[in-house]
């Protein structure tokens, strides 16, 4: 839930031109993000005129042109109506122009935090391009059967041990026997199971889900490496539990994301809706989380810290882009290589810099490149499957 009271007063500070960094990555942030409704809220809170030109750019993204065009349209009625004055629709427009920039900015250009930098065309010419990876992913049953996945299709459903795709088209057809089954995804891929009882779970890039084709008994349990999001089906009488390296988590009914690859060390479950308990197999250690609280665990600690989160950026893989809130260089690049299925070489790293941007996952590996470029810190070359940062 945004605080909408915050956000108009930032709103008019970032209009004045008197914004902190601190308030104008939390602006960035909610506009990115924020619904049609929570918009008209925070504008109608704006009569400051804002004199400067403004150009929406060609590449915007399709909900900040959706946004665009429907307040084009609504400053065409009002002006035809004529409910407000010229003056008021001037001014209502140089707000929005102050927003849109805003926008632009959040979704396409990155910066480092501290010291800021100015923002800079990109003048890396690359010679060749990686396309954004795709819904890819192989069904193993533990009676040897494998199956590639559809690249057109993107979900796969359990019907009483049967499997389709989500438009009806049929998958496989179990014996009767209740088997393990594995989902897993390569770099470049990511696809959707909906499990026997109803739950769904996004699974990210080089990820793996190893669970039973039918639960019985009387407990869910399923195995997660790597990334994925759950939307666990409630059921009081069977509890839901997701079996990392590290830990085990436990739910009734909720919505979480739990990022647990195995290079990173770390597992990062973060809880959207409900509450999940989460549990360190061995030493008794637990900690439950409430919405919009997300938990670190260190592989081989017996420590679970637990803090507030902005929960947009942990499933924003799930949602199609790439959002990059106060995070390294390196993270970042693992992030690249991993779904656009690359190798990173590092000519030069750049040091203690700090990132924050959002990119959409559907664009070409360029554009995010070119986007990390404008800070004026990094280059890069691409060379087959290969990234050099330069």
């Amino acid at each position: 839930m945004h605080d909408l009271k915050q956000l108009k007063e930032l709103y008019q500070q970032y209009l004045k031109k008197t914004i902190p960094d601190s308030g104008r990555e939390t602006l960035m942030r909610f506009f990115c993000n924020c619904t049609d409704e929570e918009i008209e809220e925070v504008l109608g809170a704006s009569d400051i005129a804002v004199e400067e030109d403004f150009v929406v750019p060609s590449h915007f993204e399709p909900r900040v042109q959706q946004l665009l065009g429907r307040i084009n349209q609504q400053v065409d009625q009002e002006s035809v109506k004529e409910k407000r004055s010229i003056k008021q629709i001037v001014l209502r427009w140089g707000s929005v122009a102050a927003v849109l920039a805003l926008i632009g900015f959040a979704t396409y250009t990155m910066y480092e935090r501290n010291p800021a930098v100015e923002i800079k065309d990109g003048t890396q010419v690359y010679n060749q391009d990686i396309p954004a990876g795709g819904n890819r992913a192989t069904m193993l049953l533990s009676d040897g059967t494998s199956v590639e996945l559809s690249e057109d299709k993107e979900e796969i459903i359990a019907v009483n041990g049967n499997y389709h795709y989500e438009d009806g088209t049929p998958l496989m057809e179990e014996a009767g026997t209740v088997q393990s089954a594995v989902l897993r995804t390569p770099q470049g891929g990511q696809y959707r199971v909906v499990l026997s009882d109803g739950t769904k779970v996004w699974l990210n890039a080089s990820s793996s889900l190893t669970y039973p084709t039918r639960f019985v008994g009387g407990k869910r349990q399923v195995t997660l490496v790597g990334e994925a999001y759950f939307e666990v089906a409630k059921d009081t009488k069977c509890p839901f539990e997701v079996i990392n390296a590290g830990q085990v988590v436990e739910v009734l009914g909720t919505s979480f994301n739990i990022a647990a690859y195995p290079e990173e060390k770390t597992i990062k479950t973060t809880l959207l809706e409900g509450r999940v308990k989460i549990a360190l197999p061995g030493n008794g250690m637990f900690k439950m989380l409430t919405p919009n609280q997300q938990s670190t665990t260190e592989l081989g600690s017996s420590l679970i810290a637990v803090k507030t989160v902005d929960t947009e950026s942990a499933v924003a893989w799930k949602n199609g882009y790439f959002m990059f809130d106060d995070e390294d260089f390196e993270s970042i690049m693992k992030k690249v290589a991993k779904w656009y299925d690359v190798d990173i070489v590092y000519e030069s790293k750049p040091q203690n810099i700090a990132f924050i941007g959002t990119v959409s996952r559907s664009k070409n590996i360029s554009e995010v490149l070119h986007a990390l470029e404008r800070t004026g810190k990094v280059k890069f070359k691409i060379s087959g499957r290969k990234i050099t940062v330069i």
